[in-house]
């Protein structure tokens, strides 16, 4: 596909549309990244991220031609498309979502959804993908389209290592992913590598080139999702190998993990703070990404530090939204909501000890979603589907107007 015949697609698509276990990463990383830097990958007990988310398909439906019988007949025209939203909403849908969860992202695509990225696929070392439930479930991607939005594979860099400096296991891994989405009617892949070494930067832009290229020739699209950062290279190896201005220019949407900013690696803090954010998109600025399709990350959990808690101790539980507003009943120091944060916070006391929570409730998903509006970005990309809030739903639906 040529690349005009790619970006009429992709504005089909966008125009039919409308349009993360907590953070995903471990320990005390450099400033200029998410001080989850280095904290421990672990599956979470909670639907979480704990080391740190109706169209037709993809393809635009075919125009009936003129009656044979009557040459001189031509088809009715295509009713328009529905407005653009302001705001786009992808998120994602973890491997061990619950059926409730499944029911949620079935009733809310086309109202509060315009994306849904599977979270259920591994890079495997020989370049083949390893697959989790939720993959394969052609019901949920069927209810997706049915409701003008988008279904994405999203794969983790899991044997990223072994294949990402080689040309061969690339292009092996290029092959396996367009074959899944063409199997399976996605309308593309999510690249969510989180385990690169500084030293594959090269050879991880040209596998995200090759695979952008062999998508677009079957008319899907490539979404990157990246460790967040503040500057090009840090200290961090799975941060610096991301070249935001190379991978920028190859995504057709480039989704910031915005939060972890705060964990079991430092002190009470904000998740996913604006303030933090703002310096994250003035990098993204300074490396030429384009805002139109730039995501910004929502975290759609907290974390709860006992005051005796030391930097690295494993006492920091990410929360749902749910269970955070739970212990809020209990609060000895009211929910308020931290305005240069744009994040809820609290505190209670648990068996004599004082205890601090951050989280996302639904005041900080509107303080967010508003600030994504106002910096001009595509949309928002929320982590993940089970820890949200009992408003969210409604809120995130008007935000996209």
């Amino acid at each position: 596909m040529r690349v005009t015949e790619v970006w009429l697609f992709v504005a089909v698509v966008l125009a039919t549309s409308g349009c993360g276990e907590s953070g995903k990463h471990t320990g005390a990383p450099p400033a200029s990244v998410s001080p989850a830097a280095t904290a421990e990958t672990s599956e979470p007990a909670v639907e979480d991220r704990t080391s740190t988310p109706d169209a037709p398909a993809a393809t635009p439906p075919p125009v009936t031609p003129p009656s044979t019988t009557d040459p001189g007949t031509e088809p009715p025209p295509p009713p328009p498309p529905p407005a653009k939203d302001a705001l786009a909403v992808a998120v994602w849908l973890p491997y061990w979502a619950s059926t409730s969860s499944m029911d949620t992202v079935k009733a809310e695509v086309g109202k509060s959804i315009n994306e849904v990225d599977v979270f259920a696929y591994s890079l495997n070392t020989d370049g083949s993908l390893g697959v989790k439930a939720h993959a394969h479930d052609a019901a949920l991607i069927s209810a997706i389209h049915a409701n003008r939005s988008l279904a994405f594979m999203t794969c983790t860099g899991d044997g990223a290592s072994t294949v990402v400096p080689s040309a061969t296991l690339r292009a092996a891994f290029v092959k396996a992913v367009v074959k899944e989405c063409d199997t399976w009617d996605l309308d593309g892949a999510d690249l969510d590598f989180e385990t690169l070494a500084s030293t594959n930067r090269k050879d991880f832009t040209t596998l995200c080139k090759d695979l952008a290229s062999a998508l677009h020739d079957k008319s899907k699209l490539l979404s990157i999702t990246v460790i967040a950062k503040t500057a090009d290279h840090v200290s961090w190896g799975a941060a610096d190998a991301l070249d935001y201005a190379k991978l920028g220019k190859i995504a057709d949407s480039f989704k910031l993990m915005t939060y972890d900013y705060s964990g079991p690696w430092g002190g009470p803090g904000p998740i996913g703070p604006i303030y933090w954010s703002e310096k994250v998109l003035a990098f993204c600025d300074t490396a030429g990404v384009d805002k139109t399709k730039t995501y910004l990350g929502v975290p759609f959990y907290g974390r709860d530090w006992p005051a005796s808690h030391k930097p690295g101790a494993k006492d920091v539980p990410a929360l749902t939204t749910t269970a955070a507003e739970a212990l809020a009943l209990s609060a000895t120091k009211a929910v308020t909501l931290d305005e240069k944060a744009g994040e809820a916070t609290f505190e209670y006391v648990k068996a004599g000890e004082t205890h601090t929570v951050w989280f996302t409730n639904d005041d900080a998903l509107k303080a967010k979603a508003a600030f994504a509006k106002k910096k001009g970005l595509a949309g928002i990309c929320c982590w993940s589907i089970g820890q949200d809030g009992v408003d969210f739903w409604k809120t995130l639906a008007e935000a996209k107007k």
